[in-house]
């Protein structure tokens, strides 16, 4: 899994609650495949930020997305291509063949 950086969670928090589609999003864009484990694309799991050193933005995304989470509006945490996820089984059903999203 990749560690989405704050644009795409800037990207992310624009989702509709709970949505399963995220369409032409450039967020939605599957990372680079890994031909040993990841041979389709790696999935996107947002449960930090990384690469926030602008603390602005970085405080608006926080505010948006504790606004969002006090709401349950957030958006599924797990993205697969054009879909998002609330549970690594749930991705596996649509895709067995993902190794590695064991207790998200």
């Amino acid at each position: 899994m990749d560690s989405p950086d704050l644009s795409e969670v800037e990207e992310w928090l624009k989702l509709p609650e709970k949505g399963s589609s995220c369409g032409d999003r450039s967020v939605c864009a599957p990372l680079v495949s890994d031909k040993r484990f990841y041979p389709q694309g790696i999935p996107k799991v947002f449960v930090s930020l990384r690469f926030s050193s602008d603390l602005k933005r970085s405080e608006a995304v926080l505010a948006t997305a504790t606004k969002r989470y006090k709401k349950k509006t957030l958006p599924n945490p797990i993205l697969y291509y054009t879909k998002t996820y609330a549970t690594s089984r749930a991705a596996k059903k649509d895709w067995p063949e993902i190794p590695c999203l064991l207790g998200v």
